[in-house]
Protein backbone atom coordinates (compact mmCIF):
# COMPACT_ATOMS: atom_id res chain seq x y z
CA UNK A 1 0.00 0.00 0.00
CA UNK A 2 3.10 2.81 0.71
CA UNK A 3 4.04 2.26 -2.85
CA UNK A 4 0.18 3.34 -4.10
CA UNK A 5 0.57 6.21 -6.54
CA UNK A 6 -1.23 9.51 -5.02
CA UNK A 7 -4.77 10.13 -6.16
CA UNK A 8 -5.95 13.28 -4.08
CA UNK A 9 -4.15 15.68 -2.34
CA UNK A 10 -5.18 18.25 0.13
CA UNK A 11 -2.47 21.13 0.44
CA UNK A 12 -3.62 24.01 3.54
CA UNK A 13 -7.12 23.90 2.25
CA UNK A 14 -9.49 26.12 4.05
CA UNK A 15 -13.15 25.95 2.14
CA UNK A 16 -16.36 27.52 3.66
CA UNK A 17 -20.43 26.76 3.22
CA UNK A 18 -22.56 29.54 3.40
CA UNK A 19 -20.46 31.73 4.18
CA UNK A 20 -18.87 30.04 7.23
CA UNK A 21 -15.37 28.96 7.35
CA UNK A 22 -16.39 25.68 7.52
CA UNK A 23 -12.55 23.66 7.15
CA UNK A 24 -9.19 25.18 8.53
CA UNK A 25 -5.75 23.94 6.97
CA UNK A 26 -6.44 20.68 5.94
CA UNK A 27 -4.01 18.75 4.33
CA UNK A 28 -4.87 14.77 3.68
CA UNK A 29 -3.33 12.62 0.91
CA UNK A 30 -5.56 9.83 -0.43
CA UNK A 31 -3.73 7.57 -2.51
CA UNK A 32 -4.89 4.28 -5.13
CA UNK A 33 -6.31 1.48 -3.81
CA UNK A 34 -6.73 3.21 -0.66
CA UNK A 35 -10.82 3.20 1.12
CA UNK A 36 -11.66 6.17 3.63
CA UNK A 37 -14.24 6.32 6.54
CA UNK A 38 -14.28 10.34 7.48
CA UNK A 39 -15.78 9.89 11.24
CA UNK A 40 -16.96 12.75 13.51
CA UNK A 41 -19.75 14.33 15.43
CA UNK A 42 -22.13 16.47 13.61
CA UNK A 43 -20.93 19.60 12.68
CA UNK A 44 -17.77 18.90 12.45
CA UNK A 45 -17.51 19.66 8.86
CA UNK A 46 -17.61 16.01 7.24
CA UNK A 47 -19.98 17.02 4.77
CA UNK A 48 -18.30 20.38 3.64
CA UNK A 49 -15.04 18.02 3.21
CA UNK A 50 -16.27 15.65 0.84
CA UNK A 51 -18.74 18.53 -1.10
CA UNK A 52 -15.16 20.09 -1.65
CA UNK A 53 -14.08 17.45 -4.06
CA UNK A 54 -16.69 18.27 -6.72
CA UNK A 55 -16.86 22.10 -6.03
CA UNK A 56 -19.71 21.82 -3.58
CA UNK A 57 -18.41 24.19 -1.23
CA UNK A 58 -15.96 27.55 -1.88
CA UNK A 59 -12.00 26.58 -1.48
CA UNK A 60 -10.53 30.22 0.01
CA UNK A 61 -7.11 29.08 0.31
CA UNK A 62 -5.06 26.01 -0.60
CA UNK A 63 -5.22 23.55 -2.91
CA UNK A 64 -6.64 19.98 -3.87
CA UNK A 65 -4.81 18.19 -7.01
CA UNK A 66 -6.42 15.52 -8.31
CA UNK A 67 -3.47 13.15 -9.81
CA UNK A 68 -5.55 10.55 -11.92
CA UNK A 69 -6.76 13.69 -13.80
CA UNK A 70 -5.47 14.76 -17.72
CA UNK A 71 -6.17 18.25 -17.06
CA UNK A 72 -7.40 20.68 -14.42
CA UNK A 73 -5.77 18.81 -11.97
CA UNK A 74 -6.41 21.73 -9.21
CA UNK A 75 -10.07 22.73 -10.31
CA UNK A 76 -13.10 20.48 -8.48
CA UNK A 77 -15.96 22.05 -10.25
CA UNK A 78 -13.83 20.10 -13.43
CA UNK A 79 -13.45 16.94 -11.77
CA UNK A 80 -17.45 16.55 -10.91
CA UNK A 81 -18.30 13.96 -13.47
CA UNK A 82 -15.34 11.85 -12.21
CA UNK A 83 -16.79 11.80 -8.67
CA UNK A 84 -20.38 9.74 -7.70
CA UNK A 85 -21.56 11.30 -4.67
CA UNK A 86 -24.69 10.03 -3.00
CA UNK A 87 -26.29 11.86 0.20
CA UNK A 88 -29.63 12.05 2.02
CA UNK A 89 -30.17 15.52 0.50
CA UNK A 90 -29.60 14.42 -3.14
CA UNK A 91 -32.11 11.89 -3.03
CA UNK A 92 -34.93 14.33 -1.10
CA UNK A 93 -33.80 17.13 -3.76
CA UNK A 94 -34.55 14.03 -6.24
CA UNK A 95 -37.97 13.49 -4.51
CA UNK A 96 -38.81 16.96 -4.09
CA UNK A 97 -38.00 18.05 -8.00
CA UNK A 98 -41.13 15.40 -9.00
CA UNK A 99 -42.82 16.13 -6.07
CA UNK A 100 -45.59 17.88 -7.63
CA UNK A 101 -46.18 15.51 -10.79
CA UNK A 102 -46.80 12.96 -7.79
CA UNK A 103 -49.48 15.31 -5.90
CA UNK A 104 -52.12 13.99 -7.51
CA UNK A 105 -51.11 10.59 -7.80
CA UNK A 106 -51.42 10.29 -4.18
CA UNK A 107 -55.02 10.17 -4.05
CA UNK A 108 -55.00 7.04 -6.80
CA UNK A 109 -51.68 5.68 -7.14
CA UNK A 110 -51.52 5.78 -10.77
CA UNK A 111 -52.89 8.94 -12.12
CA UNK A 112 -50.42 10.97 -14.75
CA UNK A 113 -47.33 9.23 -15.68
CA UNK A 114 -44.70 7.91 -13.04
CA UNK A 115 -41.32 9.18 -12.42
CA UNK A 116 -39.78 5.60 -12.78
CA UNK A 117 -36.52 4.66 -10.66
CA UNK A 118 -35.14 3.42 -14.15
CA UNK A 119 -35.62 7.37 -14.91
CA UNK A 120 -33.69 8.26 -12.08
CA UNK A 121 -30.83 6.48 -13.03
CA UNK A 122 -30.23 7.40 -16.65
CA UNK A 123 -30.83 11.11 -15.56
CA UNK A 124 -26.93 10.81 -14.51
CA UNK A 125 -25.63 9.91 -18.13
CA UNK A 126 -25.06 12.18 -20.94
CA UNK A 127 -27.66 11.77 -23.57
CA UNK A 128 -25.19 10.97 -25.99
CA UNK A 129 -23.93 8.34 -24.10
CA UNK A 130 -26.79 6.10 -22.94
CA UNK A 131 -26.10 3.35 -25.60
CA UNK A 132 -22.37 2.82 -24.46
CA UNK A 133 -24.00 2.77 -20.33
CA UNK A 134 -26.28 -0.18 -21.24
CA UNK A 135 -23.78 -2.89 -20.81
CA UNK A 136 -22.65 -1.46 -17.24
CA UNK A 137 -25.97 -0.44 -16.31
CA UNK A 138 -27.14 -4.15 -16.49
CA UNK A 139 -23.63 -5.21 -15.01
CA UNK A 140 -25.18 -2.99 -11.75
CA UNK A 141 -28.84 -4.06 -11.86
CA UNK A 142 -27.70 -7.29 -11.47
CA UNK A 143 -25.32 -6.78 -9.09
CA UNK A 144 -27.41 -5.23 -7.05
CA UNK A 145 -30.46 -7.12 -7.32
CA UNK A 146 -33.20 -4.58 -8.06
CA UNK A 147 -34.40 -5.55 -11.43
CA UNK A 148 -37.71 -5.27 -10.00
CA UNK A 149 -37.62 -1.70 -8.90
CA UNK A 150 -37.30 -0.01 -12.33
CA UNK A 151 -40.31 0.45 -13.17
CA UNK A 152 -41.60 1.55 -10.39
CA UNK A 153 -42.47 4.62 -9.35
CA UNK A 154 -39.20 6.08 -7.71
CA UNK A 155 -41.33 8.66 -5.31
CA UNK A 156 -42.71 5.26 -4.02
CA UNK A 157 -39.70 3.55 -3.27
CA UNK A 158 -38.47 2.80 0.61
CA UNK A 159 -35.41 4.51 2.29
CA UNK A 160 -33.30 1.30 1.42
CA UNK A 161 -34.64 0.75 -2.17
CA UNK A 162 -33.99 4.59 -2.74
CA UNK A 163 -30.17 4.26 -1.77
CA UNK A 164 -29.40 1.23 -4.25
CA UNK A 165 -30.73 3.44 -7.09
CA UNK A 166 -29.02 6.29 -6.18
CA UNK A 167 -25.57 4.64 -5.99
CA UNK A 168 -26.19 2.63 -9.22
CA UNK A 169 -26.60 6.42 -10.71
CA UNK A 170 -23.54 7.42 -9.09
CA UNK A 171 -21.62 4.35 -10.67
CA UNK A 172 -23.00 5.07 -14.11
CA UNK A 173 -21.09 8.11 -14.25
CA UNK A 174 -18.32 5.85 -14.06
CA UNK A 175 -16.36 7.60 -11.46
CA UNK A 176 -12.67 7.72 -10.45
CA UNK A 177 -14.27 7.70 -6.61
CA UNK A 178 -17.13 7.26 -5.09
CA UNK A 179 -18.57 9.73 -1.55
CA UNK A 180 -21.29 7.81 0.49
CA UNK A 181 -22.33 10.79 2.61
CA UNK A 182 -24.41 9.14 5.66
CA UNK A 183 -25.19 6.09 3.96
CA UNK A 184 -26.98 4.44 6.60
CA UNK A 185 -29.41 7.29 8.16
CA UNK A 186 -32.81 6.00 7.70
CA UNK A 187 -31.94 2.46 7.83
CA UNK A 188 -33.73 -0.53 10.08
CA UNK A 189 -31.21 -3.11 11.48
CA UNK A 190 -31.87 -5.28 8.96
CA UNK A 191 -31.10 -3.38 6.13
CA UNK A 192 -28.24 -1.67 7.43
CA UNK A 193 -26.70 -5.17 7.74
CA UNK A 194 -28.03 -5.80 4.04
CA UNK A 195 -26.63 -2.67 2.75
CA UNK A 196 -23.28 -2.95 4.83
CA UNK A 197 -22.64 -6.59 2.99
CA UNK A 198 -23.68 -5.05 -0.67
CA UNK A 199 -21.13 -2.03 -0.36
CA UNK A 200 -18.62 -4.44 1.15
CA UNK A 201 -18.82 -6.33 -2.24
CA UNK A 202 -19.03 -3.09 -3.91
CA UNK A 203 -15.68 -2.57 -3.11
CA UNK A 204 -13.88 -6.01 -3.55
CA UNK A 205 -15.70 -6.38 -6.95
CA UNK A 206 -15.72 -2.95 -8.61
CA UNK A 207 -12.52 -1.89 -7.32
CA UNK A 208 -13.93 1.92 -7.31
CA UNK A 209 -11.90 4.24 -4.34
CA UNK A 210 -14.24 4.84 -1.93
CA UNK A 211 -15.17 7.57 1.06
CA UNK A 212 -17.56 6.67 3.89
CA UNK A 213 -18.75 9.55 5.55
CA UNK A 214 -20.52 8.60 9.04
CA UNK A 215 -21.00 9.78 12.74
CA UNK A 216 -20.79 6.09 13.90
CA UNK A 217 -17.81 4.33 14.01
CA UNK A 218 -19.85 1.23 13.85
CA UNK A 219 -21.39 2.12 10.81
CA UNK A 220 -17.68 1.84 9.17
CA UNK A 221 -17.54 -0.77 6.49
CA UNK A 222 -14.84 -3.85 6.94
CA UNK A 223 -13.42 -3.04 3.93
CA UNK A 224 -12.51 0.67 4.96
CA UNK A 225 -8.50 0.38 5.57
CA UNK A 226 -8.36 4.56 6.19
CA UNK A 227 -9.68 6.62 8.82
CA UNK A 228 -9.94 10.32 8.87
CA UNK A 229 -11.42 12.17 12.72
CA UNK A 230 -12.59 15.49 11.54
CA UNK A 231 -13.65 18.19 14.52
CA UNK A 232 -14.54 21.39 14.77
CA UNK A 233 -13.32 21.99 10.71
CA UNK A 234 -9.91 20.38 11.70
CA UNK A 235 -8.06 17.06 10.70
CA UNK A 236 -8.22 15.26 14.79
CA UNK A 237 -6.62 12.08 13.23
CA UNK A 238 -5.98 10.41 10.19
CA UNK A 239 -4.34 6.92 9.44
CA UNK A 240 -4.41 3.26 9.60
CA UNK A 241 -7.77 1.56 10.49
CA UNK A 242 -6.56 -0.53 13.41
CA UNK A 243 -4.65 2.45 15.10
CA UNK A 244 -7.39 5.04 14.61
CA UNK A 245 -10.25 3.20 15.97
CA UNK A 246 -8.49 2.42 19.28
CA UNK A 247 -10.33 2.61 22.25
CA UNK A 248 -8.57 5.74 24.07
CA UNK A 249 -8.51 7.74 20.64
CA UNK A 250 -12.27 7.36 20.48
CA UNK A 251 -12.57 8.24 23.89
CA UNK A 252 -10.29 11.77 23.48
CA UNK A 253 -11.98 12.46 20.61
CA UNK A 254 -15.74 12.20 21.48
CA UNK A 255 -14.50 13.57 24.72
CA UNK A 256 -17.57 16.00 26.14
CA UNK A 257 -19.65 17.06 28.83
CA UNK A 258 -22.28 14.22 29.03
CA UNK A 259 -24.07 16.29 31.68
CA UNK A 260 -26.21 18.51 30.27
CA UNK A 261 -27.96 21.34 32.10
CA UNK A 262 -31.83 21.08 32.76
CA UNK A 263 -33.30 22.73 29.22
CA UNK A 264 -36.25 24.18 32.07
CA UNK A 265 -36.73 25.56 35.07
CA UNK A 266 -40.18 26.13 37.62
CA UNK A 267 -40.75 30.06 35.81
CA UNK A 268 -40.67 28.52 32.60
CA UNK A 269 -42.67 25.86 32.94
CA UNK A 270 -45.07 27.91 34.14
CA UNK A 271 -44.79 30.78 31.49
CA UNK A 272 -44.86 28.30 28.42
CA UNK A 273 -48.28 26.44 30.00
CA UNK A 274 -49.56 29.31 29.95
CA UNK A 275 -49.89 29.29 26.22
CA UNK A 276 -51.88 26.34 26.13
CA UNK A 277 -55.41 27.59 24.55
CA UNK A 278 -58.17 26.06 26.33
CA UNK A 279 -56.62 22.09 26.22
CA UNK A 280 -59.39 21.09 28.11
CA UNK A 281 -62.21 22.37 25.36
CA UNK A 282 -60.39 19.70 22.77
CA UNK A 283 -62.02 16.00 22.63
CA UNK A 284 -59.98 13.40 24.55
CA UNK A 285 -59.18 11.22 21.36
CA UNK A 286 -57.01 13.51 19.35
CA UNK A 287 -56.88 11.30 16.54
CA UNK A 288 -59.31 8.28 15.18
CA UNK A 289 -58.28 6.51 11.99
CA UNK A 290 -60.67 3.43 11.31
CA UNK A 291 -60.32 0.37 8.78
CA UNK A 292 -57.83 2.99 6.96
CA UNK A 293 -56.26 1.48 3.06
CA UNK A 294 -53.61 3.21 0.72
CA UNK A 295 -52.33 1.45 -2.43
CA UNK A 296 -49.92 3.12 -3.79
CA UNK A 297 -48.18 2.23 -7.01
CA UNK A 298 -50.28 -1.25 -6.97
CA UNK A 299 -48.66 -2.43 -3.31
CA UNK A 300 -50.70 -2.12 -0.77
CA UNK A 301 -49.18 0.27 1.69
CA UNK A 302 -51.66 0.28 5.10
CA UNK A 303 -54.11 -2.26 5.27
CA UNK A 304 -57.27 -2.51 7.70
CA UNK A 305 -55.41 -0.07 10.18
CA UNK A 306 -57.60 1.16 13.44
CA UNK A 307 -55.42 3.81 15.24
CA UNK A 308 -56.64 5.58 18.33
CA UNK A 309 -54.35 8.12 20.07
CA UNK A 310 -55.79 9.54 22.89
CA UNK A 311 -55.06 12.70 25.87
CA UNK A 312 -52.43 11.98 28.19
CA UNK A 313 -50.81 8.98 25.72
CA UNK A 314 -47.19 9.30 24.47
CA UNK A 315 -46.85 6.72 21.53
CA UNK A 316 -44.36 5.03 19.64
CA UNK A 317 -44.04 3.93 15.84
CA UNK A 318 -42.43 1.24 15.30
CA UNK A 319 -41.50 -0.71 11.79
CA UNK A 320 -38.70 -1.43 9.04
CA UNK A 321 -38.38 0.52 6.53
CA UNK A 322 -41.62 0.31 3.86
CA UNK A 323 -43.64 -0.69 6.52
CA UNK A 324 -46.15 2.39 6.03
CA UNK A 325 -44.65 4.34 8.97
CA UNK A 326 -44.15 8.01 6.97
CA UNK A 327 -47.62 7.10 4.83
CA UNK A 328 -49.33 6.91 8.58
CA UNK A 329 -47.61 10.51 9.42
CA UNK A 330 -48.85 12.34 6.27
CA UNK A 331 -52.31 11.05 6.79
CA UNK A 332 -52.65 12.52 10.28
CA UNK A 333 -50.82 15.98 8.89
CA UNK A 334 -53.45 15.68 5.83
CA UNK A 335 -50.06 15.71 3.39
CA UNK A 336 -51.64 12.32 1.59
CA UNK A 337 -54.33 12.87 -0.34
CA UNK A 338 -55.62 9.71 0.34
CA UNK A 339 -56.01 10.84 3.81
CA UNK A 340 -59.66 12.44 2.26
CA UNK A 341 -60.67 8.50 0.98
CA UNK A 342 -60.14 7.50 4.76
CA UNK A 343 -62.10 7.96 8.11
CA UNK A 344 -59.57 9.76 9.91
CA UNK A 345 -61.30 12.46 12.95
CA UNK A 346 -58.38 14.99 14.15
CA UNK A 347 -59.49 16.30 17.23
CA UNK A 348 -63.14 15.58 16.85
CA UNK A 349 -63.43 16.58 13.21
CA UNK A 350 -64.06 13.88 10.71
CA UNK A 351 -61.29 14.47 7.10
CA UNK A 352 -63.11 15.76 4.18
CA UNK A 353 -66.34 17.04 5.97
CA UNK A 354 -65.70 20.75 5.58
CA UNK A 355 -62.75 21.23 8.08
CA UNK A 356 -59.40 22.75 6.56
CA UNK A 357 -56.01 21.59 6.48
CA UNK A 358 -55.37 24.30 8.58
CA UNK A 359 -57.50 23.59 11.03
CA UNK A 360 -56.74 20.12 11.15
CA UNK A 361 -53.36 21.47 12.27
CA UNK A 362 -54.14 24.08 14.61
CA UNK A 363 -53.17 21.75 18.34
CA UNK A 364 -50.40 19.32 15.49
CA UNK A 365 -47.19 20.03 14.73
CA UNK A 366 -44.63 17.62 13.63
CA UNK A 367 -40.41 17.61 12.74
CA UNK A 368 -38.53 15.61 10.64
CA UNK A 369 -35.79 15.19 8.39
CA UNK A 370 -37.07 16.33 5.23
CA UNK A 371 -38.46 19.29 6.92
CA UNK A 372 -34.96 20.49 7.89
CA UNK A 373 -34.16 20.54 3.72
CA UNK A 374 -37.10 22.68 3.25
CA UNK A 375 -34.79 25.63 5.06
CA UNK A 376 -32.23 26.08 1.76
CA UNK A 377 -32.08 29.96 1.88
CA UNK A 378 -30.51 32.12 4.15
CA UNK A 379 -32.93 32.50 7.18
CA UNK A 380 -31.64 33.36 11.14
CA UNK A 381 -33.01 30.56 13.67
CA UNK A 382 -35.38 32.95 15.52
CA UNK A 383 -37.92 33.48 11.87
CA UNK A 384 -37.43 29.63 11.79
CA UNK A 385 -38.88 29.15 14.78
CA UNK A 386 -41.57 32.02 14.22
CA UNK A 387 -42.74 30.24 11.14
CA UNK A 388 -43.91 26.45 13.28
CA UNK A 389 -47.23 30.24 13.96
CA UNK A 390 -47.71 29.56 10.67
CA UNK A 391 -46.59 25.70 8.74
CA UNK A 392 -44.55 28.18 6.67
CA UNK A 393 -41.01 27.80 5.33
CA UNK A 394 -39.77 31.56 6.76
CA UNK A 395 -41.87 34.37 8.14
CA UNK A 396 -43.94 36.45 5.23
CA UNK A 397 -45.91 38.94 7.66
CA UNK A 398 -44.88 40.89 10.85
CA UNK A 399 -44.81 39.09 14.15
CA UNK A 400 -47.38 40.59 16.92
CA UNK A 401 -45.35 41.06 20.52
CA UNK A 402 -47.33 37.95 21.65
CA UNK A 403 -46.09 35.91 19.04
CA UNK A 404 -42.70 37.18 19.54
CA UNK A 405 -42.56 36.79 23.34
CA UNK A 406 -44.12 33.12 22.78
CA UNK A 407 -40.78 32.22 20.17
CA UNK A 408 -38.55 33.94 23.06
CA UNK A 409 -39.78 31.93 26.13
CA UNK A 410 -40.05 28.63 23.89
CA UNK A 411 -36.03 29.79 23.14
CA UNK A 412 -35.51 29.88 26.95
CA UNK A 413 -37.74 26.77 27.64
CA UNK A 414 -35.11 24.34 25.82
CA UNK A 415 -31.64 27.07 26.20
CA UNK A 416 -30.96 27.80 22.27
CA UNK A 417 -30.65 31.56 23.75
CA UNK A 418 -26.94 31.68 21.77
CA UNK A 419 -28.42 30.60 18.28
CA UNK A 420 -31.23 32.56 18.11
CA UNK A 421 -29.41 35.35 15.75
CA UNK A 422 -27.51 32.52 13.43
CA UNK A 423 -27.91 31.24 10.13
CA UNK A 424 -29.87 27.98 10.46
CA UNK A 425 -27.74 26.56 7.48
CA UNK A 426 -25.07 26.93 9.04
CA UNK A 427 -25.47 24.74 11.91
CA UNK A 428 -24.91 21.39 12.75
CA UNK A 429 -27.40 18.81 12.15
CA UNK A 430 -28.28 17.80 15.81
CA UNK A 431 -28.62 21.77 16.58
CA UNK A 432 -30.90 22.26 13.77
CA UNK A 433 -33.07 19.29 14.92
CA UNK A 434 -33.55 21.43 18.62
CA UNK A 435 -34.35 24.33 16.42
CA UNK A 436 -36.91 22.59 14.27
CA UNK A 437 -38.56 20.79 17.56
CA UNK A 438 -38.21 24.54 18.89
CA UNK A 439 -40.32 25.59 16.18
CA UNK A 440 -43.02 22.93 16.19
CA UNK A 441 -43.79 23.55 20.12
CA UNK A 442 -44.30 27.46 19.30
CA UNK A 443 -47.96 26.95 18.64
CA UNK A 444 -47.98 25.21 21.66
CA UNK A 445 -49.47 21.82 20.10
CA UNK A 446 -51.54 18.89 21.57
CA UNK A 447 -49.96 16.44 19.72
CA UNK A 448 -46.34 16.52 18.16
CA UNK A 449 -44.98 13.97 16.14
CA UNK A 450 -41.21 13.43 15.75
CA UNK A 451 -40.44 11.62 12.80
CA UNK A 452 -37.43 9.92 13.31
CA UNK A 453 -35.92 12.63 14.97
CA UNK A 454 -32.62 10.89 15.98
CA UNK A 455 -31.41 10.30 12.49
CA UNK A 456 -28.13 11.41 11.19
CA UNK A 457 -27.07 12.53 15.18
CA UNK A 458 -23.95 11.52 16.52
CA UNK A 459 -24.13 9.52 20.17
CA UNK A 460 -23.99 12.96 22.23
CA UNK A 461 -26.62 14.76 20.30
CA UNK A 462 -29.12 12.08 20.53
CA UNK A 463 -28.84 12.12 23.92
CA UNK A 464 -29.32 15.85 23.66
CA UNK A 465 -32.83 15.46 21.69
CA UNK A 466 -34.33 12.95 23.84
CA UNK A 467 -33.38 14.81 26.66
CA UNK A 468 -35.29 17.49 25.62
CA UNK A 469 -38.03 15.33 24.10
CA UNK A 470 -38.67 13.72 27.30
CA UNK A 471 -39.20 17.41 29.48
CA UNK A 472 -41.56 18.13 26.72
CA UNK A 473 -43.44 14.98 27.88
CA UNK A 474 -42.62 15.63 31.49
CA UNK A 475 -43.13 19.38 31.99
CA UNK A 476 -45.75 20.67 29.01
CA UNK A 477 -49.32 19.73 28.21
CA UNK A 478 -47.81 18.30 24.43
CA UNK A 479 -48.70 14.62 24.00
CA UNK A 480 -45.80 12.93 21.56
CA UNK A 481 -46.08 10.27 18.86
CA UNK A 482 -42.25 9.43 18.12
CA UNK A 483 -41.48 7.26 15.27
CA UNK A 484 -38.54 5.24 15.05
CA UNK A 485 -37.04 1.82 13.74
CA UNK A 486 -36.92 -0.05 17.19
CA UNK A 487 -38.26 0.50 20.63
CA UNK A 488 -34.78 0.66 21.77
CA UNK A 489 -33.21 4.15 22.42
CA UNK A 490 -37.04 5.50 23.00
CA UNK A 491 -37.69 8.31 25.34
CA UNK A 492 -39.11 7.89 28.48
CA UNK A 493 -42.87 8.59 29.11
CA UNK A 494 -43.28 6.18 25.97
CA UNK A 495 -47.09 4.80 26.98
CA UNK A 496 -48.36 2.97 23.74
CA UNK A 497 -46.05 1.31 21.43
CA UNK A 498 -47.48 0.05 17.80
CA UNK A 499 -45.54 -2.06 15.55
CA UNK A 500 -45.97 -1.16 12.09
CA UNK A 501 -45.25 -4.16 9.55
CA UNK A 502 -46.20 -5.06 5.84
CA UNK A 503 -48.96 -2.62 6.02
CA UNK A 504 -50.78 -3.89 9.39
CA UNK A 505 -50.37 -3.06 12.83
CA UNK A 506 -49.57 -4.36 16.12
CA UNK A 507 -50.33 -2.88 19.00
CA UNK A 508 -48.69 -3.27 22.54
Amino acid sequence: MSNSKNFISFKNVFARLGGKMILKDINWRLKENENWAVLGPNGAGKSTLVRSLWGGADIVFGSITYHFAKKNKKIPVFQKNKIGYVSFELSKNLIKKNFYKNLQKDYSGRLGQIVTAKSIVFSAVAKGKIKERVKLFNELVEFFKIKSLLDKDFYALSSGEIKKILILRALMKKPRLLILDEPFDNLDQSSKKEFSGLLNALIGEKKIPLILVTHNKEEILTKINKILFLKDGKIFAKGGRKKILSSKLLKKFYNKDQNFKSISDKQGNSKILKFYQNPQKVPDEYVKLKNINVIYGGKMILKNLDFSFKKGQNWLLTGPNGAGKSTLVKLITSSHLQSYSNEIWIFGKKRGKGQSIWEARAYLSWVSSELQLNYNKDIKVFEVIASGFFDSVGIYRTLSKDKENKVKAWIDFLKINKLQQKNFNLLSNGQKRIVLIARALVKSPLLLILDEPLNGLDPLNKQKVLKIIEKIIQFTFTNVLFIAHQVKGAPKGITNVMKLEQGKARIK
